[in-house]
């Protein structure tokens, strides 16, 4: 018994050493298996960036407004509102200026005179055809009617009439043709809605005509 007993003692003994070793070895192998815990990201050093946008279409934008038109072009009706508009029609008129100082619209719708002892350049409508303009002649005014454009040192004044100045034997000025007298800077064109007449000097004028008249 005591012969046996011996080596069956090492045996168990080597036998308990090998468990312990194998056991050791997987706790080791244990510790080197991936974790499931998830990383933290790592950030950059500098600012993080703004994604880039591509700019867009501002809806409020209003966008090219159009050509706003020339101010010296004349009205969707050919009337004059401007010096430049109403140089551009008498430029634009084919042959010389007539020089005549008193002259009319065919028919004698509009009446007008360059010079005068008496009077300064004007042109009239004919009688009851004055344009209303109560806000022109007011309530106590000789009429409630333009019915005379002036030119008085370069300014031109409506001037709402009782009288006339359709005195004297005056010329028809057929529509296009143009008039003018040498050292006046006033210039006139007969058209078949009215006259357009322009100081030069102080780059003023004016339309008078069928219900209308036009001051600038």
């Amino acid at each position: 018994m005591t012969r046996l007993g011996a080596p069956l003692s090492r045996l168990v003994l080597v036998l308990l050493l090998a468990v312990a070793l194998t056991a050791c070895g997987g706790a080791e192998s244990s510790s080197d298996a991936p974790s499931d815990a998830p990383s933290s990201p790592s950030s950059s050093s500098g600012t993080p960036s703004t994604p880039s946008q591509s700019p867009s279409d501002d809806p409020g934008d209003p966008g090219d407004p159009g050509d706003p038109g020339d101010p010296g072009d004349p009205g969707a009706d050919g009337v004059p509102t401007s010096y430049d508009a109403a140089v551009g029609l008498l430029d634009a008129a084919p042959g010389p200026a007539r020089r005549v100082n008193r002259f009319q619209t065919p028919g004698g719708g509009v009446f007008c005179i360059l010079v005068s002892d008496f009077l300064p350049t004007s042109c009239e409508l004919a009688q009851g055809q004055g344009v209303p303009s109560p806000e022109v002649c007011g309530a106590d005014g000789p009429s409630d009617s333009v019915g005379r454009v002036e030119v008085v040192d370069g300014r031109v004044e409506p001037v709402c009439n009782s009288d006339t100045i359709r005195e004297g034997r005056a010329r028809d000025l057929a529509v296009g043709e143009t008039t003018s007298i040498k050292d006046l800077p006033v210039r006139c064109l007969s058209r078949s809605d009215g006259m357009v007449c322009v100081d030069d000097d102080a780059r003023t004028g004016f339309f008078v005509g069928d219900g209308r008249y036009e001051v600038f």
